[in-house]
């Protein structure tokens, strides 16, 4: 169909020479026929989405062929994060094993404890702790993370530590890197050994034991006496409550009472050594323990004269 060009709709002329690739020309072909001011066109079928890249806040088509660009308007678009779920926090507190002296205090001697918790099976376990010997108190060490296994219940031993506060972290992270709340538990590696002393006053009912920090184990049984009396009876190491004492001493009923923050005992009698003489009073190490478990460093003696 031949018709004049000024005749021709701009908005058709441009639509029908989109350059949609390689083969625009092909798409759009230009004929002069006869006569000044005519052209042939050749109209293509436009393409129902074209690869036009729309920038924001606007784009447009680059000019091609003396053909003007168009302005497009870039719309809005709304991106939504999708939801994400952290896991369950683990749980985290010194390995029954590990918990040396009494089970319930978080105070052990054991230098390298295991730590162990429940976490859920399958996910990655990371740990923390504080207090590694020959770093800075404070300073907080990470551990090789671990699987939790099916089960769920975990345990990691942990590197050697010093004397002193410590505190482990525990964090449960999904295999996309989504991490738990964090889990803390702090407990105490105690190493050092108490220390006792017996100091008694003549003509007195008493003896006292003090510690150089709580005990437990210590009962009568842990003491021992030793003497020779003026008349030149000898006995040695006889239990407190053995019947001989109260014969030739004058030792009657025997009591043991302890302080409050277990650091004090006192041995009572029911009146005082009556008996001139020398007598020396043991206290024992076996069976008396710290908190931690640490076993008493030396027996504790007292000798004393009765004129």
């Amino acid at each position: 169909m031949n018709r004049p060009l000024s005749s021709t709709p701009r908005r058709a002329r441009w639509l029908s020479c989109l350059p949609w690739g390689r083969s625009a020309r092909d798409r759009c072909r230009q004929r002069r026929g006869a006569g000044a001011g005519f052209e042939a066109l050749e109209m293509r079928a436009v393409p129902a989405a074209f690869p036009v890249a729309v920038a924001s806040p606007a784009a447009s088509v680059t000019q091609r062929d003396g053909i003007a660009p168009m302005a497009l308007a870039a719309a809005p678009v709304t991106v939504r994060a999708a939801a994400v779920t952290a896991p369950a926090a683990p749980t985290v507190g010194l390995a029954a094993e590990s918990n040396s002296g009494i089970k319930t205090d978080a105070v052990t001697n054991v230098v390298a404890p295991f730590v162990a918790g429940r976490a859920t099976p399958g996910l990655i376990l990371t740990l923390s702790v504080t207090g590694v010997a020959g770093s800075p108190a404070n300073d907080a060490r990470s551990l090789t993370p671990v699987r939790v296994p099916p089960s769920g219940i975990w345990k990691v031993k942990l590197p050697t530590l010093a004397a002193g506060s410590h505190v482990v972290t525990a964090r449960a992270v999904t295999t996309a890197g989504v991490q738990s709340a964090a889990t803390t538990a702090s407990f105490v590696v105690d190493t050092t050994r108490p220390t006792a002393q017996i100091t008694f006053v003549p003509n007195t009912d008493t003896a006292t034991v003090r510690f150089s920090k709580p005990v437990a184990g210590l009962s009568l049984q842990s003491f021992r006496i030793s003497g020779v009396t003026a008349d030149g009876v000898q006995f040695t190491n006889l239990p407190l409550t053995d019947s001989r004492i109260a014969q030739t001493t004058g030792v009657g009923t025997v009591s043991l009472s302890r302080s409050a923050d277990g650091r004090t005992s006192t041995i009572k009698t029911q009146y005082a050594l009556a008996t001139p003489g020398t007598y020396t009073l043991r206290l024992l190490p076996a069976g008396i323990v710290d908190v931690a478990g640490n076993p008493l460093a030396a027996e504790a003696r007292l000798t004393v004269a009765i004129t």
